[in-house]
């Protein structure tokens, strides 16, 4: 039996906008970091047209230094939303580049050995629920750091608490560092795991309508029950099963409605790092944060 390697978040990287989206997921930046004794880096990335002289030339004097201080301030006085006490006691440090966003937060997590992202997303509707903000997309794609994102900031409580953790596997063999990662967050915040699967579409389309093949149906819920088992035997982690089928994005957020998940820990790897087929739709679909490795 493989033991369970030590997972370390000692730094987080949270890039920040002056948008109600970036306050909507501080929270749970902070909460990370607390629970984790992690140092939370803010960092904002100054476009050109911004470095190029907005109307106030003092509006980046000292940009670094008063950076945490000028994001509770507007989140406090533009969107009446009381961020101080979430980040007080917390070790923080100040960062601000200039370029293009996703390659300097990707550059900052890897030149600041950084453990984790922790990337806010705007919610759509319809089709471009599959079309995340791309920035948030494009850091996903270039870094090799997990990242954690939300793309329904409205469902999203205002201060961390997890009591269960959802971990999507695969047949992949990097489902073995997943469900290891899954396990060290609940064991950290005393929450119980749950390890699920989504199958492929048991539905067939027929004379009267929908029906299920129960034989396919019986097969596919055999492979992932051997799947799991053989899972925790490889990486000495217990926890409760779960299965869906259809689509993995809205399988894994049926599943986390009816366990009652308050964070998903999901691959999202394919070989040129962290963008794999999925992750659009399973972030889009989730209604908790997702944790993409």
């Amino acid at each position: 039996m493989t033991a369970t390697p030590v997972i370390t978040v000692e730094r987080i990287l949270f890039p920040v906008e002056f948008h109600e989206k970036s306050v909507g997921i501080v929270g749970v930046a902070a909460g990370i970091a607390r629970r984790f004794h992690s140092e939370l880096v803010f960092l904002h990335v100054r476009s050109r047209e911004e470095s190029a002289g907005p109307s106030d030339p003092n509006r980046w004097a000292g940009a670094d230094g008063d950076l945490a201080s000028r994001f509770v301030r507007y989140a406090e006085t533009e969107l009446h939303q009381e961020i101080g006490a979430e980040l007080n006691g917390l070790k923080l440090r100040c960062l601000t580049r200039q370029g293009e966003p996703a390659p300097e937060i990707a550059a900052a997590a890897r030149e600041e050995a950084m453990d984790l992202i922790v990337m806010p997303t705007r919610s759509y509707r319809g089709f471009y629920q599959y079309l995340i903000e791309s920035v948030t997309a494009e850091v996903m794609y270039q870094t090799d750091r997990p990242v954690l994102a939300a793309a329904h900031l409205e469902a999203i409580p205002k201060e961390l608490s997890v009591k269960r953790v959802l971990c999507g596997v695969t047949f992949s063999d990097h489902s073995q560092t997943i469900l290891r990662c899954a396990e060290r967050i609940a064991r950290e915040f005393g929450a119980k795991l749950t390890i699920a699967h989504v199958t492929p579409d048991v539905e067939m389309y027929g004379p009267g309508g929908d029906y299920v093949d129960r034989g396919w149906k019986e097969e596919f819920v055999r492979s992932a029950q051997e799947l799991v088992a053989r899972l925790k035997q490889q990486t000495g982690v217990e926890g409760d099963f779960a299965f869906e089928s259809g689509d993995p994005g809205a399988g894994l957020n049926r599943i986390a409605q009816r366990v009652g998940a308050d964070v998903l820990v999901a691959g999202c790897h394919n070989s040129g790092g962290h963008f794999g087929t999925n992750s659009y739709g399973i972030l889009a679909e989730s209604r908790i944060p997702v944790l993409s490795l």
